[in-house]
């Protein structure tokens, strides 16, 4: 595993909400290896990013904040 994917927001959010990848996945209507590479430091578009801080009970800026800076 790397790095990013060890310390990585969403993943750390979904692991605290006990959440499985492909839950996340469809609460956020997602598409599972769109998430996993999320979680490998992808950044996907703004939109995407609403539907998983949403999923993820936070806010876009806190999982991605060097995105709103």
């Amino acid at each position: 595993m790397t790095f990013a994917r060890d310390v990585n927001p969403v993943r750390q959010r979904r692991e605290e909400l006990q959440m499985r990848l492909v839950d996340l996945a469809r609460e956020s209507n997602c598409h599972a290896a769109m998430i996993s590479m999320t979680e490998g430091g992808y950044v996907p578009g703004v939109e995407s990013r609403a539907r998983i801080a949403d999923a993820l009970d936070t806010t876009a800026q806190s999982l991605w904040p060097q995105e709103y800076k």
